[in-house]
């Protein structure tokens, strides 16, 4: 993140995990929101992980959310982001300069199936390549308050993955939008 900031006016850069990730699962995102009738700016977005993969993705969601007609700031607001050290808050010392525009008021907790509960998000994207995160007890979470929950596992590589297309299927009772950043067989 800090080398694309520094040199974005002086020479042509591109970092694949960044920028290369955000767009494709942007064109993920706008498909989903196709299938539910509905638009990004309806959503509301709960990222686990906070990294630059995570960042680079909640900025370009933001600017195709500003692109449907919100502020920035209301467009920040829709996105939630928790880390190894919890839900990304307001009273939160230990953030990078990139991370503070997703720190919104709110309880701390390190809890995330409680995150989904009082967030109420409509996605979740996992970029924390911690594998199996997205558990049954997640998927059920992002379930109980969505008729169809966005789940994208993003994390790669397949060991890695926040879960498998079967288990969001199968634990969301058939209602989940699966999308994954690694091959899987066929479910």
């Amino acid at each position: 993140m800090h080398l694309l900031e520094r040199y974005r006016d002086k020479y042509r850069v591109y970092n694949d995990d960044v920028q290369g990730t955000a767009g494709i699962t942007l064109a993920g995102m706008i498909n989903a929101t196709r299938v539910k009738g509905t638009q990004l700016k309806d959503e509301k977005y709960l990222f686990l992980g906070a990294g630059s993969a995570g960042i680079g993705l909640a900025n370009l969601l933001c600017s195709a959310l500003v692109e449907q007609g919100m502020t920035l700031a209301d467009a920040r607001s829709r996105i939630h982001m928790f880390d190894v050290n919890g839900l990304l808050e307001a009273s939160r010392t230990d953030l990078f300069d990139f991370q503070r525009p997703y720190a919104h008021p709110h309880a701390p907790t390190r809890d995330f199936v409680a995150a989904i509960k009082d967030l109420k998000p409509t996605t979740i994207i996992g970029v924390s390549t911690i594998g199996g995160a997205f558990n049954q007890a997640v998927i059920e979470a992002m379930s109980a308050v969505n008729e169809r929950p966005v789940i994208l596992a993003l994390s790669n590589p397949t060991s890695c993955a926040e879960c498998t297309p079967e288990q969001a299927y199968t634990w969301s009772k058939g209602k989940a939008l699966y999308a994954a950043g690694v091959p899987f067989s066929p479910v």
